[in-house]
């Protein structure tokens, strides 16, 4: 499966461009940078999207500054 742009991984996750970019950079998503550009791991997003949901199953809200985390 090809690598994803921070747009795609963006609409994926319901997520601005910008917070894909810092999660990138903190490493909390993995993904590679090519010169300026930012390419995502696709299963990487997969497993955030599965969290996610998961947590979203449980009540958290997206704001809640507990989501998103292990």
């Amino acid at each position: 499966m090809p690598w994803l742009t921070t747009e795609e991984t963006a609409e994926i996750l319901d997520y601005h461009p910008e917070y894909v970019r810092h999660l990138l950079r903190i490493g909390r998503l993995k993904g590679q940078k090519f010169g300026v550009v930012w390419f995502v791991d696709p299963e990487a997003v997969s497993e955030l999207r599965e969290r996610l949901d998961n947590q979203d199953k449980l009540g958290f809200t997206k704001n809640d500054p507990r989501r998103g985390r292990e």
